[in-house]
Formats: structure tokens, C-alpha cells, sequence
């Protein structure tokens, strides 16, 4: 159907076939969800980098890390563009991309790009938090508490190469 809402509800099923296992239909899924903003919106719109974002979750879900990378950059290139390096998709994405280096056991390029997204989650809480309400707090937290723990996953296998990284935790 020729409907926004059923096309965000074709994105989050994709997402989820992501998540677990079920490739082709996400593909499938995927590209429908492309086909229809492109139509609607033209080739670049303000859904590409969410579409980008979730062939990188294919990818990176298939061991393609590089193509998952190549993905994600342009997603993070166009938040850059649209928004800016502080606007918190662009970190999310950086996040993902953090988790791709890790996934392929890249993990100097992991630590330096988490230590990116953690110094923006950092400014952006600083800079926002004084002003949202409680739940608004908890709203964000729950979205980004998963890469704090990614971060202290990481500094748990890398202490003994770099042991600052444990100070770092707390």
C-alpha cells in the first residue's frame, strides 16, 4: 500500500528478520522500503541513511564486514551532510561501525571509533540532558546504554594490551 506507516512497519519487520536469521525475506524487505522512498522522495531523501544503515545490519549479520562498512559510511556521510558529526544518528552509526571492526576482530579501529561515539553521547548528555524531562532521560538512555556496554566488553578483552581502558569503564 501506498502508505508511510506501512512502509515504517516494513522497516522495523526487516530489522527484526535481520536480527534473527531470515536474510532473503529481509533483502526482499529491504529493497521494497528503498523502491518506495525513491519514488516518493527522489534518490537521496532523509530515509537513505536509515536504508543504508540496515543493508550494513545485512551485511554485517552475512560476515560481509567491508560492504557492511562501505554502508555505513555512506549512511554516516549523509547525517554528516543533513545534520552534523553531533547529531546522535550520526554516533549511532559510528557505533555500528565500532561493532563491524570488532565483528572482524579489528580492534584498534574499534577502541578509536567507540572512543568517537562515547565522547559524543558525552557532549550530547551535557549539553541536553539539564533540559528533558525524566522520561525523555530514560527514553535516551535505553538507546545508548547498549554501546556503553559494548565499551566495556571491548576494555575487558583489551586490558591487558591497554590497562587504561579499565579506568576507563568506571
Amino acid at each position: 500500500p501506498d502508505n508511510p506507516f506501512y512502509i515504517g512497519s516494513i522497516k522495523t519487520l526487516a530489522f527484526f528478520q535481520i536480527e534473527t536469521g531470515q536474510i532473503s525475506s529481509a533483502d526482499s524487505l529491504i529493497r521494497t522500503v528503498e523502491s518506495y522512498w525513491n519514488l516518493k522522495l527522489g534518490k537521496e531523501n532523509a530515509y537513505t541513511p536509515e536504508i543504508e544503515i540496515l543493508k550494513g545490519d545485512l551485511l554485517r549479520k552475512q560476515n560481509k564486514f567491508d560492504q557492511a562498512l562501505d554502508r555505513y559510511s555512506v549512511a554516516l556521510n549523509l547525517y554528516r551532510k543533513t545534520f552534523s558529526s553531533k547529531h546522535p544518528d550520526y554516533i549511532r552509526t559510528q557505533s555500528k561501525i565500532a561493532r563491524t571492526y570488532f565483528a572482524r576482530g579489528d580492534y584498534k579501529n574499534t577502541l578509536s571509533t567507540l572512543n568517537n561515539t562515547t565522547q559524543g553521547y558525552y557532549d550530547f548528555i551535557s549539553k541536553y540532558f539539564p533540559i528533558l524531562s525524566f522520561g525523555e532521560k530514560s527514553k535516551y538512555w535505553e538507546s545508548i546504554k547498549g554501546d556503553f556496554e559494548f565499551f566495556n566488553t571491548v576494555a575487558m578483552k583489551m586490558k591487558d594490551q591497554n590497562p587504561d581502558l579499565i579506568g576507563q569503564l568506571y
